[in-house]
């Protein structure tokens, strides 16, 4: 595909002082983002079709991280991980990554955000160079090369990492199981609503179950009156909200809302 088929837009990016400034121009992708945003919203509704309690789900977590072993991949196995995630190609994957964790690492006043990836694999089993160079600079995940064998130490080091990253508040990411390889990653995120909400507008409301009918509880419920974006989608039934935080509205929480209630 040539530059000029290109579905790209130039989003304003204040650029880390670390970042080497050698670096050529990096676009915004907006094909590659609405198809990030299009595999989130398939997964969410694969998995409603086997989960019957609530769950949650990074989708653009786990949407890199498969990102990261298309990277590494070839032949069959780089083609099916590339039309599931609708890469379109390498470089412009590169690109769109590379962006991303760049915005990603902007820091705000009211809006404090750390990411934390890894990719864990059996230092008897080294990955290439240039593999592990792509996944640091352009991804932003670490390689670990660990002794599977020693597990308590594996255990120790890893979710030690994870700690330390989100501020404690997820402290066993991992277990004791027989693997040669572990994708991970994590967020912390904490900021302040752009509109926030008013506490004496709180109000205890009921809490149904799954099916909508039964009150299983009842719950402090946030309220406020305004204008925000909002889109219904016909095949998960339910309306897309969006709430943004901070001052310059870089940061924004999704939220689906059931069309009945």
């Amino acid at each position: 595909m040539s530059s000029a088929d290109r579905k790209t837009t130039k989003l304003p990016l204040i650029l880390p002082t670390s970042v080497d400034t050698n670096i050529r121009k990096l676009l915004w992708d907006q094909e590659l983002s609405e198809n990030t945003e299009l595999f989130g919203l398939h997964l969410f509704l694969y998995l409603t079709q086997f989960e019957s309690e609530n769950f949650m789900i990074n989708p653009y977590l786990i949407h890199s991280l498969l990102a990261v072993l298309a990277e590494g991949a070839v032949g069959n196995t780089y083609k099916e991980i590339n039309n599931a995630l609708g890469l379109i190609n390498r470089q412009r994957t590169r690109d769109f990554h590379q962006y991303t964790n760049l915005a990603l690492s902007k820091s705000a006043s009211d809006v404090n955000f750390r990411k934390f990836a890894a990719m864990i694999g059996d230092q008897n089993r080294p990955i290439t160079r240039e593999y592990e160079d792509n996944l640091e600079k352009i991804y932003d995940v670490e390689y670990i090369p660990v002794n599977f064998k020693n597990v308590d130490r594996t255990l120790r080091e890893v979710n030690g990492r994870v700690s330390q990253s989100t501020s404690w508040l997820i402290t066993d990411v991992i277990s004791r199981e027989d693997t040669q390889l572990i994708l991970l990653a994590c967020t912390y995120f904490k900021g302040s609503w752009k509109i926030a909400f008013n506490s004496t507008l709180t109000k205890y409301e009921p809490f149904y179950d799954i099916n909508e009918e039964e009150i299983i509880g009842r719950v402090n419920m946030m309220s406020q009156s305004g204008s925000f974006a909002y889109v219904f989608n016909q095949n998960l039934g339910c309306y897309l909200l969006e709430l943004p935080f901070g001052i310059d509205r870089e940061y924004a929480k999704r939220i689906l809302i059931a069309r009945k209630r």
